[in-house]
Order: structure tokens, then C-alpha cells, then sequence
């Protein structure tokens, strides 16, 4: 099934037919009125709280009613996020929230050579690596892959993300090897770390990651990111342009954020997804400039994704918004999209 209408129908059962809660939480950094299936709408409201959490229920609604229900509300908060999906955005006015991809996606152009990496962080990865003596080499044998799937990406996965853990199914991911292969990173001959791939016309697209047997020990010898620096050792020995690094959350002080951007990622559309956060704020008080200082959100101005992002050093009641890149399709790469 197509991945947006597949999306689409999640949301529809998700977000539509069911009743939405309404959820008021108030802590030392300020308040935040919630909308939104709970294991999937708390990104922001993480992000924004540091400590413990005060939670008032508001009462549940239909999609088409939660618009006036934020209306209601939303003055008696800092910051209100709603979780919604592309199907049921229309109930919402487009001037009255800030639209923010719930992911982003981020691809890179396939260097000449490791040395053009300009990134002090990925130079360092690379020097690391040499130094452990890690390798690499690319499978295309089903018995690898089924190894990879159940010794060691959905462990991981299930380890390094709990509650937001997403696996891909066995099915989907096999489909995807037959397009690709599976590149395996090795210490002392050792399998430590394992990505699936796939070719698609002139970009390598990155789909599991994950340390072997689940075992995140194995970050200490940066097996992750040899994964990329071989990634694109393998995709420039075929002769691609492209390494699409897939899934980012919309914000550049994400931990993932940072790891991939240091690549020469470049920011975006991900058609993927079908669901938006819907930021609004009554005034740019104290604690929404400190929540856009230490979380700048990408979002959606028209057909460009743009940065959100305040510096309370310039002043207290101030945010400032600074364009990011254009929205370009998979092969229309222009240095001019590069993040900075």
C-alpha cells in the first residue's frame, strides 16, 4: 500500500473517528494545552518540559470540534500544539497556527572523497573509525538479512526508543533488500552494526540501522556512524549522487538532527508523512522565547519548509524567523538548500 494513504488511513482511524483529548499540563517552565493522540503528540511537550508535569484534563472531541475547543483554551496556555492529520487539517484556519511537519526528511550529495566533509564532528567520526580499524562490506544474501531483522534491528529499536519505537514489517524490509542490500559494519571481523538499504535511480536510501544484537555497547566504537561514513564510501563506489538519510524531527537541536545534518544534509518535504503539529502561542512571553531558543521548529511557509527560532539575547519578547531551504525533489540537490 502507498506509505501517504496508508498514513492517511491511520490518521483517519486515529485522529477522526475516535474522540481527541484535551489536555492542559502546567510546569516550572510554563503551561501547554495538548491535542492529539497521546503516544504520538508529546514530541513537542518534551521538548518544551524539563521536569515534572502538573496534567489537567479538558475534556475529549471530535476532530471538527477540537478547533474551537483550542479556542476556547489556548489563552489559558504559553503554547498549544495540536497533532493532526493532513486529511483533518482543513478544520483548522490557516492563519491561526504554525505549521510544523511532524518529520522532515534529510538527504546529503555524495561527496568526492571523505575529505570534502566540512563537519568538524564527522571529520572526528572518521578519524575514530580509522582508528578502531572498523570495515565495511555489503551482503545480498537472505540469510544475512534475516539475521540482521531478528537478532539485531527490531532489539534495537525496541531498546533505543521504548514507547516511539516504529519497526517496519519483515515483508516491507525484505522488499526493500531485493532493491538494495544490507551493509555490514565489522570490528576485527566482527559484525558490530548493520543498515538495509536500497538503490532507487541515482540515491542510496537508508532504511534499518542498528548495533548487533541490539547491543548499544557498540556505539562506543561509533558503529552508527560508520554506518554513514560507509554509506557513502558504498554509494560513491556505485556511482550515486544522493544519500537520503530519511526521517528527521523538525527541530535543528534534535539529537538525530545533528546527526545527520553534520553529512552535508540538506533539509526536506518528507511525502511519507500525513501529520502536522499545529503550534500557536497568544504572545511571545518568557517562556515561548525560551521554548523556540532551545527548540527552533521547521515548518511549512508556503511551498518552503522554514526556521523558527528566537535569541533571547536580542530581546526578551522577540522571535525571529530565518528561511531554510526551498522545497526540491530528490534529484534537484542545489548547494543553495545546504544548512549552515
Amino acid at each position: 500500500m502507498n506509505a501517504l494513504l496508508k498514513t492517511s488511513l491511520h490518521g483517519l482511524r486515529d485522529n477522526v473517528l475516535p474522540m481527541i483529548s484535551l489536555t492542559r499540563y502546567g510546569g516550572r517552565e510554563g503551561s501547554m494545552l495538548l491535542a492529539g493522540e497521546e503516544r504520538w503528540s508529546r514530541y513537542l511537550h518534551r521538548r518544551f518540559f524539563a521536569g515534572e508535569t502538573v496534567k489537567e484534563p479538558l475534556g475529549s472531541f471530535r476532530t471538527w470540534q477540537v478547533p474551537a475547543a483550542l479556542r476556547k483554551h489556548r489563552h489559558s496556555a504559553d503554547i498549544t500544539v495540536a497533532r493532526v492529520d493532513l486529511l483533518s487539517r482543513r478544520f483548522f484556519p490557516v492563519g491561526e497556527y504554525l505549521r510544523v511537519p511532524d518529520w522532515v526528511r534529510i538527504v546529503a550529495p555524495v561527496p568526492t572523497s571523505n575529505a570534502v566533509f566540512t563537519s568538524s564532528s564527522a571529520r572526528s567520526d572518521m578519524r575514530y573509525i580509522a582508528k578502531q580499524g572498523l570495515t565495511w562490506s555489503v551482503s545480498h544474501l537472505p540469510s544475512d538479512l534475516e539475521i540482521h531483522l531478528a537478532r539485531d534491528y527490531a532489539p534495537y529499536t525496541r531498546l533505543r526508543h521504548g514507547g516511539d519505537a516504529f519497526v517496519h514489517s519483515k515483508s516491507q524490509i525484505r522488499k526493500l533488500f531485493r532493491q538494495g542490500g544490507l551493509l555490514v559494519v565489522k570490528k576485527e571481523g566482527k559484525p558490530i552494526a548493520g543498515l538495509v538499504f536500497e538503490t532507487r535511480g541515482t540515491t542510496l536510501r537508508m532504511w534499518t540501522i542498528a548495533c548487533a544484537n541490539g547491543d548499544p555497547a557498540h556505539l562506543n566504537s561509533r558503529a552508527l556512524a560508520a554506518i554513514y561514513s560507509f554509506s557513502f564510501e558504498y554509494a560513491r563506489s556505485l556511482g550515486l549522487a544522493f544519500v537520503d538519510m530519511r526521517g528527521c524531527r523538525p527541530s535543528t537541536t534534535d539529537k538525530l538532527f545533528f546527526v545527520k545534518q553534520k553529512w552535508g544534509g540538506v533539509v526536506r518535504e518528507n511525502p511519507e508523512i500525513a501529520f502536522d503539529y499545529l503550534v500557536h502561542w497568544p504572545k511571545p512571553n518568557h517562556a515561548v522565547v525560551q521554548f523556540f531558543s532551545r527548540s527552533p521548529l521547521i515548518f511549512r511557509d508556503g511551498r518552503n519548509l522554514s526556521l523558527l527560532a528566537a535569541d533571547p539575547a536580542l530581546h526578551r519578547e522577540k522571535a525571529q524567523q530565518v528561511k531554510l531551504a526551498r522545497v526540491v525533489g530528490p534529484e534537484e540537490w542545489s548547494g543553495e538548500s545546504r544548512m549552515t
